[in-house]
């Protein structure tokens, strides 16, 4: 495949190969009834949502925190490493991606005769292309894919950003369904990532259901998260399919899933010269 056009698709997923693989964790919670709010009185605290929609964020927003292991457990989260395979237009390529906070990124496609790295370490963004039995060739990344890059360097997905960082603004929540299943609507923005969602929660599970994203160009890019499975605590969506305007454009499958596995920041760092090892 034309490595061109696998780093073209790479740019528009590239956020979404990680951030929407870090999702909710398995636990027994309950939705809670939102009635409280319309029986109470006087002025509300904020005055970003109406009594009762602002009753739904704040169970929402603590039920998801529970379902990612608290507080505690949050915190303590400082590293990822995912390895699976990314499938599109007929490929199926081999992924590693590592992860380190706060804004760090590598991730690595493994082609049949040569990988590609792309990685971000704050505000700089560099490339490695390897090829058996030659130099590494190691180049910074200058043109208008550097903003689509960095959003790699998100450690979490947006819906836990928005919801347990108040990275973004959150513009409504109501209880809907997605496909018949009952569910949280959250819908939210946030200008740093150019971003116009609306998600989809199990109000059960806490799982991420879908995603749709609103994009410049009024398509719909619709992220659907299965599989999810428990790794220290929390729940990763093991599969995520994107599509956009209902053509299916990539699925990606976690296949190992580990936190915390000693990143160093060196590891990101490009290095000084294209023959130096990492």
């Amino acid at each position: 495949m034309d490595p061109d056009l696998i780093k073209a698709r790479l740019w528009m997923w590239g956020p979404f190969i990680l951030f929407a693989l870090l999702t909710a964790v398995l636990i027994l919670i309950v939705m809670r009834m939102n009635g409280s709010a319309s029986e109470s009185s006087g002025e509300s605290e904020g005055p970003s949502l109406p009594r009762e929609e602002k009753t739904l964020l704040e169970t929402l927003s603590e039920d998801y925190l529970a379902a990612n292991g608290g507080e505690e457990t949050l915190d303590s989260l400082q590293s990822l490493r995912f390895s699976g395979t990314l499938e599109t237009g007929g490929a199926s390529i081999p992924y590693v991606s590592i992860k380190r906070r706060p804004n760090q990124s590598h991730l690595t496609l493994q082609f049949p005769d040569y990988k590609l790295s792309f990685v971000v370490d704050g505000e700089s963004v560099w490339q490695r292309a390897s090829v058996p039995g030659k130099e590494p060739v190691d180049s910074l990344v200058e043109d208008e894919s550097v903003s689509e890059i960095r959003r790699l360097a998100r450690f979490f997905d947006p819906v836990t950003s928005v919801l347990l960082l108040n990275e973004g603004t959150v513009e409504n929540v109501t209880e809907g369904d997605w496909k018949d299943r009952p569910c949280y609507v959250l819908e939210f923005t946030n200008r740093d990532l150019d971003l116009e969602s609306t998600a989809y929660i199990d109000p059960e599970t806490m799982h991420v259901l879908a995603r749709v994203d609103r994009l410049g160009n009024d398509s719909l890019r619709t992220l659907l998260f299965s599989e999810y499975k428990t790794i220290d605590g929390f729940q990763h969506a093991f599969k995520t399919e994107t599509y956009v305007d209902d053509e299916l454009e990539n699925r990606v499958v976690i296949e190992s899933a580990k936190h915390n596995v000693g990143a160093f920041s060196s590891f990101f760092e490009i290095p000084k010269s294209p023959s130096e090892e990492r």
